[in-house]
């Protein structure tokens, strides 16, 4: 019965994507534990697709197993290069948060990565786009 599901959310996680240096080709996806404890067997696909020059284009589901990652600290998913980065970019992260499991989708759209959406990202002390 859905009264006996749990719905709680976990608004600790987030995902940053930035360049190590502003010439770069490369933009670098980072997952954040922005909480206070720490997640466990934690699970990211990602996919990037959209319309590039009016033609579809659909990348590859990467999967990635991150294990555990202690609070307060960041992880690298994967680099992204240029012309992905045009396309959106959608994370699904699964993780357990003690005895739960959470899952969480977030996507950058194809417009987001710019410097107008950019900001100083916590723990990671570059610039770049983050979403919670």
């Amino acid at each position: 019965m859905l009264k006996d599901i749990n719905f709680t959310r976990n608004e600790s996680i987030a995902i940053a994507i930035a360049k190590n240096h502003v010439e770069d080709d490369m933009w670098i996806a980072y997952l954040l534990n922005l909480g206070d404890v720490d997640l466990n067997t934690v699970m990211v696909s990602s996919r990037g697709y959209g319309d590039m020059n009016g033609i579809h284009k659909e990348t590859a589901t990467l999967r990635w197993m991150l294990d555990d990652i202690p609070a307060q600290s960041i992880c690298v998913i994967e680099e992204i290069p240029d012309d992905v980065i045009q396309l959106n970019n959608e994370f699904l992260v699964s993780f357990f948060c003690g005895n739960q499991l959470f899952d969480k989708k977030i996507i950058f759209l194809s417009e987001s990565c710019t410097e107008e959406f950019m900001t100083d990202i916590p723990l990671l002390k570059k610039r770049g786009v983050l979403i919670r």
